[in-house]
């Protein structure tokens, strides 16, 4: 006769066979995490921009909140977010903010970094929900449209001595948006929203669309400073004479 605790003892093969199944259970779970995270990043430009809008539950949002919803994205969604409010006709305070942050992230990439992240002072700078959102459904068509042409190729772009030529670039842009003058805006904003969508779908050829269109753009833009210091300087002169 057999003891009870003999009878409700494992024997080696259900012993292997509980861990096996264990085993497969957490291997599957890690199999569903990465699907979930391809299929993420299979969504589109426009898609993703309106579920980001869409978790946001407050009137208004800080830069480091949109961070905070969007941890798990690329610089080129952040880029995208920040230099779309320049891509229309606007108030050129509202790009002299959010041209700090793209500075940051123009570093960023310059340095080789992965993961974007700003200091406490701009991060507590906030914006309107409902002015972003405004601004994504008007810039929807658009990006949609950019979308059916791009594609992954060209990925070298975004490698070594070009990436960190390109987070320059971006630097040298964004400061640009920094300026309140007319003509120092729309352009610089347009050419970065351009290399962010570039960015985000692996299309090289666009980044590089982007960049020489961003070259054009400040071109454009020293010659609107200078004529606005010219202006400036004459106003100055008939006020103090």
């Amino acid at each position: 006769m057999t003891s009870d605790h003999e009878n409700s003892a494992e024997t080696p093969h259900e012993a292997g066979s509980g861990k096996h199944a264990a085993l497969a259970r957490v291997l599957g779970k890690i199999q569903q995490s990465e699907q979930a995270i391809l299929r993420q990043h299979e969504r589109k430009t426009s898609v993703l921009l309106r579920q980001a809008i869409d978790r946001i539950a407050t009137p208004t949002v800080s830069l480091g909140e949109i961070l905070v919803i969007l941890e798990d994205r690329s610089f080129g969604l952040l880029m995208l977010i920040f230099a779309l409010p320049g891509c229309i006709p606007g108030p050129p305070a509202l790009t002299s903010v959010l041209g700090l942050p793209l500075i940051l992230f123009g570093w960023q990439i310059m340095r080789g970094d992965h993961k974007p992240w700003l200091p406490k002072k701009i991060s507590d700078t906030t914006i309107q929900r409902e002015h972003l959102a405004t601004l994504i459904r008007n810039a929807g068509p658009y990006l949609e449209r950019l979308e059916k042409i791009c594609k992954p190729r060209m990925e070298v772009i975004e490698h070594g001595n070009i990436e960190r030529a390109l987070g320059f670039l971006i630097i040298i842009l964004a400061a640009t948006l920094t300026i309140p003058l007319p003509g120092t805006n729309m352009l610089p904003s347009i050419s970065i929203a351009i290399i962010s969508i570039g960015m985000l779908e692996k299309d090289g050829l666009l980044i590089l669309a982007g960049s020489l269109f961003g070259i054009f753009a400040e071109i454009f833009a020293f010659a609107a400073i200078r004529i606005g210091i010219a202006v400036i300087h004459k106003i100055l002169e008939k006020a103090l004479s």
